[in-house]
């Protein structure tokens, strides 16, 4: 008895690595000029190729971008756009971006799709691994095998970028972003070095 206990013991433990084994995500080597870009928007774009390609930009907006360097953005600008261009429709279905730029290059960006609360409506997704692969289909990304979990989202880490899909409230979103982010920490860098040059040039 004690031993066919221990025999399935065995098995069971032997099926738990294997299937440990079969469920990791393979290494995803794709670079930074593979990563998905949405109608035209893609990582590594300048800041005048942005501006040139996607409709909506407000003049404040535009007017942030020409400023971006030093006191108070050190080179790191957001924005977000609504891409109204009633004479286009290579912004169908889309409701926004949420653009990051870091010295005048596109780092970071958010696509926010129309729902089933839009109007013109858009699409409901309850289920993350349909939307996952819809995504990996059009921009020729690995498959849901290779997507992890991030909190509700799913996370795909690739050699030159990361891509997040996500559902709120059953409405699309692609987020695609440089992999760790480096340009946060120098953003927060020139900042802190510009707090201290203010402090050595202050005068009682």
């Amino acid at each position: 008895m004690r031993r066919l206990v221990l025999a399935a013991l065995v098995v069971t433990l032997l099926a738990g690595v294997s299937l440990s084994q079969t469920t990791q995500p393979t290494e995803c080597k794709l670079t930074r000029e593979q990563a998905p870009a949405v109608r035209g928007v893609r990582l590594g774009m300048s800041a005048d190729d942005l501006l040139a390609s996607v409709p909506g930009i407000s003049d404040d907006d535009r007017n942030n971008i020409a400023h971006a360097n030093g006191f108070p953005n050190y080179g790191a600008i957001a924005l977000s756009v609504y891409p109204r261009a009633p004479a286009s429709q290579r912004f169908d279905g889309i409701d926004y971006y949420y653009i990051r730029l870091f010295d005048g290059q596109l780092v970071h960006y958010s696509v926010y799709y129309r729902g089933s609360n839009s109007i013109p409506r858009g699409p409901y997704w309850p289920d993350m691994d349909v939307l996952v692969a819809k995504f990996a289909d059009a921009y020729h990304l690995p498959g849901t095998k290779d997507w992890v979990n991030d909190g509700p989202r799913r996370l795909l880490r690739c050699q030159g970028f990361e891509a997040r899909v996500d559902s709120v409230s059953g409405a699309a979103i692609i987020t695609v972003s440089t992999p760790g982010n480096p340009w946060v920490a120098e953003a927060k860098k020139r900042a802190a070095e510009g707090e201290e040059q203010l402090r050595r040039n202050f005068k009682p």
